[in-house]
C-alpha cells in the first residue's frame, strides 16, 4: 500500500451525503482523488476548483514519482491515475468531466458554507 490515505472520515461521509441529498453527483473516482489528497469537508470542497492545477501537479509529480510508483501495484495505479494515465502517470491530466464536477461541487459547497447550512440530517 502507498502512503496515500485511503480512509474516509465521518466528516467526508457527511460531505458526500450532503451533496448527494442536494442532487450534486460526485463520481467515486473524484471522491477518491479528493479524499486521498485530504480535501476534507465542505469548506475544503469550496476551494477545489481553484486547486485543480495543484491537484494535477501533485498527482503527476508526487504520486507519479518513479520511487512512489515502484511501491504501487496495478490496482492502486488504476485507482489514482485512471485507465488512461495508469501507464503514463507523468502525463496525468484531470478530465473535462472532473473539472466540471469540481466546478459544480465548489459552487454548491460555497453556497452551503456561506448560508451556514452545514448539518446533515
Amino acid at each position: 500500500m502507498t502512503s496515500i490515505n485511503s480512509g474516509i472520515s465521518r466528516e467526508d461521509d457527511d460531505t458526500w451525503e450532503l451533496l448527494k441529498e442536494n442532487k450534486v453527483i460526485v463520481p467515486e473516482s473524484i471522491k477518491k482523488i479528493l479524499n486521498d489528497l485530504n480535501f476534507s469537508g465542505i469548506r475544503a470542497l469550496a476551494k477545489v476548483n481553484e486547486s485543480s492545477v495543484m491537484i494535477e501537479e501533485y498527482i503527476r509529480d508526487v504520486l507519479g514519482d518513479p520511487d512512489v510508483l515502484e511501491i504501487m501495484n496495478k490496482e492502486e495505479k488504476l485507482q489514482i491515475f485512471g485507465s488512461i494515465f495508469s501507464r503514463c502517470p507523468s502525463k496525468f491530466k484531470l478530465s473535462p468531466g472532473h473539472k466540471v464536477t469540481f466546478q459544480i461541487s465548489q459552487r454548491f459547497a460555497k453556497k452551503l458554507s456561506s448560508a451556514g447550512q452545514l448539518s446533515v440530517k
